[in-house]
């Protein structure tokens, strides 16, 4: 803080936290080169096993998620900029845990920085879980048809158009959405198609 000439300190004003309102999220995160396919059994094991954890913590949800070769898609919901980077990181440390005692390596799993992206209309909430529990279509990855991606959230996922409910009943990686009203709204009255193609990027969600 600066002093002023009456010897009062002159408060510095802090940038106001970017605030969600009970808005969505998109965010991918990607892996380190080198490393092997996060398209497994196994891995998909630890995923698991960390977002049974990390799924509903510092007033963050995963909502849905999808495993690539090299990177992840999520759907999130957060208040703000701050609870979104501490869920964020705690989920990445728990992964990046299980996956290196899987492979019997130490050192880091991910890119420090992850993207993100604030869907905040009914069709943008729709393309956002289209974009990210059909992902692997848009990377040419064969999916049986009218099956979901068995390395992503989409066997608990109970809104596929068609269908009444999900493909499968034990206990969801993913937690229901708790402040992300156009989430519900858009599961309830926009089901998303198993064999809908997503879009090609991050800017078709807009």
């Amino acid at each position: 803080m600066q002093r002023l000439k009456n010897g009062k300190r002159r408060q510095v004003p802090h940038p106001k936290r970017a605030s969600f309102s009970g808005r969505a999220l998109i965010v991918s995160v990607h892996q380190l080169d080198g490393l092997p396919s996060l398209r497994t059994r196994q891995v998909m094991g630890v995923f698991r096993k960390a977002l049974a954890i990390a799924k509903d913590r510092f007033e963050c949800r995963v909502l849905q998620f999808s495993l690539l070769s090299n990177h992840v898609h999520f759907v999130v919901e957060a208040p703000d900029e701050k609870a979104l980077g501490r869920a964020m990181k705690g989920l990445l440390v728990r992964l990046a845990k299980g996956l290196n005692k899987l492979w019997g390596r130490k050192g880091s799993v991910f890119e420090r920085r992850f993207d993100s992206v604030v869907v905040s209309t009914m069709r943008q909430v729709h393309r956002a879980l289209r974009y990210v529990l059909l992902n692997a279509r848009k990377h040419g990855i064969r999916i049986p048809f009218g099956e979901p991606d068995p390395f992503s959230s989409g066997p608990w996922f109970s809104f596929w158009k068609g269908r009444r409910q999900a493909f499968r009943s034990d206990e969801s990686p993913v937690a229901p959405p708790r402040i992300s009203i156009l989430v519900e709204l858009v599961c309830l009255n926009m089901p998303v198609g198993l064999d809908d193609q997503p879009g090609t990027s991050l800017a078709c969600i807009g």
